[in-house]
């Protein structure tokens, strides 16, 4: 395999809460090859954004980074100073996030905004500046890139903005791109277009490729490898073909189940229950009282991340 990029091991952010400290992520470890596309899944308040987010030190207040090592290139992020994370921001890894209209700043023009993240990491003059831009509005699709480049964000529709924030994302040239849910809030057509971009960008950049999502669909069609986490945790691991051929984790086979299909008349499976708050985190295995396969040990013990074959972990009693 080729050299990780990335690798985080055993991390931890926790948040106060009503006099005690509630660990929201706990103990997760992967690793993202070079040029590789890693997609973290789970069900929306299972602690990927945070993940995300803390691999450039911007978990929010009063959050924190507890325990574990964040390497990028065999550097510790975690003990580097903070004028060197503002230096890496942008120009090494970059990151897409949710919302594309509260990405950007409403009173400045599309184009100055990507002009000063060019500006941050660069030494060109105004006129190079503003050339590069436009060239990389045009590469990331957008039409007409001059209107674009002296449009405010609210001129655009919602797929443009996407385009223009992956453009943003991109024109420092990283070696590692953070996308969480980069298509939540577009439509299906438009969605496909701008997964069809991303794929083409890394594959142009050799970028190294964090997608955060819940859906499984869009994984399938990207990702190289697959984390799914539950409650904080990492229960499953593999790559995305052996996934989704032989998923090990209820947890994993239930998001599976629950995918649309063509091929199926039968209702739609869905996984019973909610996400546990963290505050109040069952005893045993996180996932025992929505699992259908669940068992004494199951309520008692946490299972930890182990191997059921050279590529594929998974955390559960039901394979151990």
């Amino acid at each position: 395999m080729t050299e990780s990029l990335l690798k985080v091991s055993n991390l931890a952010i926790t948040f106060p809460h009503e006099n005690q400290k509630i660990t929201v992520v706990n103990g997760v470890s992967f690793a993202l090859p070079q040029g590789e596309v890693l997609g973290l899944v789970g069900e929306s308040g299972c602690g990927k954004s945070l993940t995300a987010l803390s691999l450039l030190r911007l978990v929010p207040s009063p959050g924190k980074i507890s325990n574990g090592q964040i390497l990028w290139q065999g550097k510790e992020l975690l003990q580097l100073p903070l004028p060197e994370i503002y230096r890496l921001r942008g120009k090494e890894i970059s990151i897409i996030f949710q919302n594309p209209l509260t990405s950007f700043n409403p009173v400045q023009t599309v184009g100055k905004q990507l002009s000063e993240a060019l500006e941050l990491h660069s030494s060109y003059s105004p006129p190079e500046v503003r050339d590069l831009v436009l060239t990389q509005m045009q590469q990331v699709g957008l039409p007409q890139p001059l209107r674009q480049y002296q449009s405010y964000p609210h001129e655009l529709s919602g797929g443009m903005r996407q385009r223009a924030l992956i453009a943003m994302a991109l024109i420092g040239q990283p070696q590692l791109l953070i996308a969480d849910e980069p298509t939540t809030a577009l439509d299906v057509t438009i969605q496909a277009q701008i997964l069809d971009l991303l794929q083409l960008m890394q594959k142009k950049q050799r970028m190294g490729v964090l997608l955060i999502t819940h859906n499984l669909g869009i994984v399938a069609r990207i990702a190289d490898q697959v984390a799914v986490m539950y409650a904080g945790k990492i229960v499953e691991t593999a790559p995305v073909q052996e996934l989704f051929q032989n998923p090990l984790h209820p947890y994993t086979q239930g998001l599976l189940g629950a995918i649309p299909r063509l091929d199926r008349q039968e209702i739609l499976y869905t996984i019973p229950g909610t996400v546990p708050d963290p505050a109040h985190l069952p005893r045993g295995c996180a996932f025992a009282p929505r699992c259908p396969e669940r068992f004494k040990v199951c309520l008692e013990q946490i299972p930890e991340l182990s191997p059921n074959s050279p590529q594929h972990q998974v955390a559960c009693w039901l394979k151990t």
